[in-house]
């Protein structure tokens, strides 16, 4: 179940730019209810007084914007290029990719941190607030990583650097298969014709690829599963997959 969730979560691109949004929202409320707290140890520059604040906090998220409408539309064009160049099934290789999502999540979370603090900061009880310096660090690291993502995306629409990605993706998933028949949680049996009447037969809820084997769902019963397919094989809804 837990290498199940995992593969899920490593497909998904909303699970990290939904963990970064989250973190801006908890930044929020830091920075609002114990920024007077650091006020002897921070220097007075990175407060102002409320309506500079306001002012500062709009004008980056202004910038923002405009970055993220440019990283957008750089998005969709280097997917147009994954599907049009290469296979679709490499659109995903991008969208995972950890630079895309790192750089996704840190706008949003600039976003969410600079509206919410635009939303609060005319209720804060004090007359000098420490959110318009928290939020240029912000900007500024959204400037790094936007040049990063620009960095990443001229090298991943190379076909030689995709091909070297997929070779190793390839290696690491024959590595974990091979480790697995080491281990003895899987077997390799000869090719034999199976039979209906030798086992229940198991077929696909949908189509898709083959990504795992969930040995845990047999742990509990005395029986075995041997599989006509393997890691990695595509099948349509209906294919049979196997017997138990």
């Amino acid at each position: 179940m837990f290498k199940r969730l995992q593969l899920m979560l490593a497909d998904s691109a909303w699970f990290v730019p939904f963990l970064y949004g989250i973190g801006g929202i908890a930044l929020t409320f830091l920075t609002q209810y114990f920024g007077n707290f650091f006020r002897e140890l921070l220097p007075e520059i990175v407060y102002l007084d409320k309506d500079s604040a306001a002012t500062v906090l709009s004008s980056s998220f202004t910038s923002l914007m405009t970055m993220m409408t440019f990283s957008f539309s750089t998005i969709l064009v280097v997917l147009t290029t994954y599907s049009s160049q290469f296979s679709p099934r490499t659109i995903n290789n991008f969208l995972t990719n950890s630079a895309s999502k790192h750089t996704l999540g840190l706008f949003i979370m600039t976003t969410v941190y600079g509206i919410t603090n635009l939303f609060l900061i005319r209720t804060s009880d004090e007359d000098v607030v420490l959110a318009s310096g928290v939020s240029v660090l912000l900007v500024v690291s959204s400037i790094w990583a936007f040049v990063k993502f620009i960095q990443t995306i001229s090298v991943s629409i190379q076909a030689e650097r995709l091909l070297s990605a997929l070779h190793r993706e390839a290696l690491s998933v024959i590595e974990t298969q091979q480790q697995a028949v080491e281990d003895g949680k899987m077997h390799i049996v000869p090719e034999r014709s199976v039979h209906t009447f030798e086992g229940q037969a198991i077929y696909a809820p949908r189509t898709g690829y083959i990504q795992l084997f969930a040995s845990e769902k047999q742990e509990s019963h005395d029986v075995d599963f041997e599989s006509v397919v393997a890691v990695g094989d595509f099948v349509a809804k209906g294919d049979l997959l196997g017997y138990w």
